[in-house]
């Protein structure tokens, strides 16, 4: 799922990049058993999502529109326009026109080469064009879903037919993509609908930010409700509800934050794991989720720390501070990770400033 970028950060780093600071000894003396692979390290982000929205798959990602091999961080190709998604078929780009959408590129991962070129059209044939900029753009089902302001609608990839079209009241711009069904998340709360038609099946209250809206492994969605995160089955039933707010999901593990405490539960509600911090001046931040492990920074120590299901908890990095440009103005930022860690094949997943890749220790 991609999501318009909440904002872009432009950083002119003045000390330390992380692709040294990857093999900095960890505190109290122990050494990382976590070895740096690859920096993503061109226009660095911060809090945008980039890591979050990112299509990782063991032989190729999409991440802030650059087509990479995972397992070496080196872009494969360069996409002729906008990448903005990664499927089976091959990667989706964007076709533009006068700050329009006017249709779609299909190119093999690999290599670039076109897979096929369509141009979206309504049921009469007659050309489609989209707003190209500050939309919300995902790839689900063989479908691109554009939505902007209320509005979405729903694409062929094969064809670039329109298929459906949906109001949603608000501004919002999130689709969120669970099994065959879409959430459209908007100011009435969650409305779901068929993926393939646009038919609306059931509406959820949410209380909290549309960003919290994630795709569960029922086939439902995770929603904020206040201070608790409610599971929604394929149905819309509440299935759990967990005391904390949203951080991370993979497959029925479930990360929040719970008060200052990062909180791990399985799929049936029970609690598996509650990592506190050490102390006043200590907090942790941005629990992210691999398998059981949960990965997730320590203000005490300025480390990223790895805490499997069983056994000793493992420093993955110690991050510094930066000091560089945001939005024009001078500033330095203490460290800490701007998105939950995420991984993929074997690898753990970083985002401070930098996106950073390290060896998973077998």
């Amino acid at each position: 799922m991609l999501h318009a970028m909440v904002r872009r950060a432009a950083l002119v780093l003045a000390g330390c990049l992380l692709m040294a600071c990857g093999t900095r000894s960890a505190p109290s003396g122990k050494v990382t058993m976590f070895t740096r692979v690859w920096t993503l390290d061109a226009d660095a982000p911060y809090g945008d999502g980039t890591l979050r929205y990112a299509t990782l798959a063991d032989a190729t990602s999409l991440i802030g529109g650059r087509v990479l091999a995972t397992a070496t961080g080196a872009a494969r190709w360069t996409p002729r326009g906008i990448a903005v998604g990664l499927t089976a078929d091959g990667v989706i780009e964007k076709v533009e026109a006068a700050e329009r959408i006017t249709g779609l590129r299909i190119a093999d991962p690999a290599s670039g080469a076109t897979v096929r070129e369509v141009a979206f059209v309504d049921a009469a044939g007659a050309a489609v064009q989209l707003r190209a900029f500050n939309v919300g753009l995902t790839i689900a089902g063989g479908r691109l879903v554009h939505s902007y302001l209320g509005r979405s609608q729903a694409l062929d990839l094969a064809t670039g037919r329109q298929l459906w079209q949906q109001a949603v009241r608000g501004t919002s711009s999130v689709v969120v993509a669970a099994g065959d069904r879409l959430g459209l998340v908007g100011d009435d709360g969650l409305i779901v609908v068929d993926a393939a038609t646009g038919a609306e099946q059931w509406r959820a209250a949410i209380d909290g930010t549309d960003t919290d809206v994630v795709a569960s492994p029922r086939g439902g969605f995770f929603v904020p409700r206040g201070e608790r995160v409610v599971e929604l089955a394929a149905d819309g039933r509440e299935v759990r509800a967990v005391a904390g707010r949203f951080s991370a999901a993979d497959g029925e593990f479930l990360a929040v934050m719970h008060g200052k405490d990062v909180v791990v539960v399985d799929g049936g509600g029970a609690e598996v794991a509650r990592i506190a911090p050490r102390g006043g001046d200590d907090y942790l931040a941005a629990p992210g989720l691999c398998g059981r492990a949960v990965v997730y920074f320590r203000r005490g120590d300025q480390t990223v720390w790895w805490h499997p299901a069983s056994g000793d908890a493992l420093p993955v990095v110690k991050l510094e501070a930066r000091r560089g440009e945001i939005e024009g103005q001078p500033r330095t930022v203490g460290p800490t990770l701007t998105e939950p860690p995420r991984c993929v094949g074997g690898l753990v997943l970083i985002q401070d400033w930098n996106i950073t890749a390290y060896r998973i220790p077998s």
